[in-house]
């Protein structure tokens, strides 16, 4: 039940609801005529119910592709986040356990982790990382659709080589790229590299020549 502290002193605390009160709840816990309970102030900048829930959708993906339980994969998103950040505190994403800032940093380790197991995100455009372009070249080098991850080809995005011209002769490292798959690249040409990157909350990105030849592209 969330609630304001209106006032308090050495002893009492004067709570204002925000929720309605459950009084079947209070009257089935009264023990020796007296109701007993927790209170925990909330966290400044704790982490919030839309983490959360990315957090399980993405516990979700990973179950549905792998088939392990996801009380088991829920402990080896703990296990990675304790061995990337090397700390003994083991994370929780439950409500007021962690800053907003750090629960963000434990979303961008798990994208990461199934971009590199080649897991497929069910709702793609929920999961914002931190770093935009770090995650759309995990995808690049990974061949994966950054609206769908189905196998993509490696679009040019800007400084374009145009039909009829000599891809041999065209200079790569002056392009921007994105990786998309047959029909979303044909989407990105019905409808603008503008509204495509702001629909799937994406920027184009440079790679080097190691990458674009890696990439079969050069």
């Amino acid at each position: 039940m969330r609630c304001e502290v209106k006032n308090f002193n050495d002893h009492e605390i004067l709570l204002k609801t925000h929720d309605s009160i459950d009084f079947n709840k209070f009257t089935e816990n009264i023990w020796n005529g007296r109701i007993f309970g927790y209170f925990e102030p909330w966290i400044k900048g704790s982490s919030t119910d839309q983490q959360r829930k990315h957090y399980w959708a993405l516990i979700g993906d990973i179950h549905d592709y792998t088939g392990e339980r996801k009380g088991r994969i829920n402990l080896n998103m703990k296990a990675l986040y304790m061995i990337e950040k090397d700390t003994d505190k083991e994370p929780s994403i439950a409500r007021n356990k962690m800053k907003k800032e750090e629960v963000a940093e434990w979303l961008d380790m798990i994208i990461h982790y199934c971009i590199d197991k080649q897991i497929p995100f069910q709702h793609p455009v929920g999961y914002v990382p931190s770093d935009i372009t770090k995650y759309v070249y995990k995808m690049t080098m990974k061949r994966m659709c950054v609206a769908c991850h189905k196998y993509a080809e490696i679009h040019h995005a800007t400084n374009l080589i145009g039909m009829g011209n000599n891809r041999s002769k065209h200079n790569h490292l002056e392009s921007t790229f994105l990786p998309l798959c047959r029909e979303h690249h044909q989407l990105i040409h019905n409808k603008g590299l503008d509204w495509f990157c702001a629909e799937w909350n994406v920027v184009p990105i440079k790679l080097s020549r190691e990458d674009l030849k890696e990439l079969g592209v050069m």
